[in-house]
């Protein structure tokens, strides 16, 4: 298997996406700044895909660097811990990760730091936008042979493979598959969907969406107005939906290694 650095290089790289080792001036810039203020080691997706409009993208970043650096981190922890508990109340079954846990744990400790952050920045983002359907919402789509990928992508609403499933896939595909089949049993819960809900209310609550450009008045065509709509919707779901899926299998494979030593 290759070097955990160049995996996520090789697999985070989608077809609508501008790469952190692909960017230009004007988007690498953005880049290093967005990473900065997020103190995150990569560049999450939604960011690549919103760098396709690289106007838009330093204009989102600009907003970021203006919050209050203490104020993002708080709520970025508070929406982690709320993300915890209801994974928790879930209560997801072991998952034994063998040889490969402390992998698997350094992948889900660097999405639980950058996915928060994020969140706080597409909740302010996404205000007064129409919702994204579709996200990991029951009841889910029959499986029906479908490929591990294609049914994540499926079961996402069609939009993207999150970053997440897109490594674990690349880099662990048999754990992938048993990963994945869990999630689907734990999305089909009333409390998931609640709890996406709630993680998402606390994430409103952090930075005001006034400071934050709006597709329709940020960018004069209006089809790459719609398309960063689009995108933004999607993510402002998708995010607190990987939190809860991210902080189940951190539960499952803390449950998985115990269990083996116990054994």
């Amino acid at each position: 298997m290759p070097a955990s650095g160049d995996l996520q290089a090789t697999v985070l790289r989608g077809e609508r996406e501008v790469a952190e080792d692909e960017a230009g001036a004007g988007v690498a810039a953005s880049y290093a700044r967005l990473r900065e203020a997020l103190g995150t080691p990569f560049v999450p997706t939604v960011f690549r895909m919103l760098a396709v409009h690289e106007g838009y993208l330093e204009a989102v970043v600009d907003a970021v660097c203006a919050t209050p650096a203490e104020r993002r981190r708080s709520y970025a922890q508070r929406c982690l811990e709320a993300a915890a508990e209801v994974a928790r109340q879930l209560e997801p079954e072991g998952l034994d990760a063998g040889e490969h846990t402390a992998a698997i744990r350094a992948l889900i400790a660097r999405y639980n730091l950058t996915n928060p952050k994020g969140l706080l920045v597409l909740a302010a983002l996404s205000t007064g936008l129409d919702r994204a359907d579709g996200v990991l919402e029951a009841p889910l789509p029959p499986r029906s042979g479908r490929p591990l990928e294609a049914d994540i992508l499926a079961c996402h609403g069609g939009f993207t493979v999150p970053g997440f499933w897109r490594e674990l896939s690349h880099g662990w595909p048999e754990l992938a598959e048993r990963a994945w089949t869990e999630v689907r049993t734990l999305a089909a819960s009333p409390r998931f969907a609640a709890g996406r809900t709630q993680v998402l209310d606390l994430a409103a609550e952090a930075l005001p969406p006034e400071r934050f450009p709006r597709p329709d008045a940020a960018i004069r065509d209006a089809e790459a107005a719609r398309d960063v709509a689009r995108i933004v919707s999607w993510f402002a779901r998708a995010i607190p939906t990987m939190m809860l899926e991210i902080e189940c299998l951190r539960l499952a494979v803390d449950a998985g290694r115990a269990r083996s030593e116990r054994a």
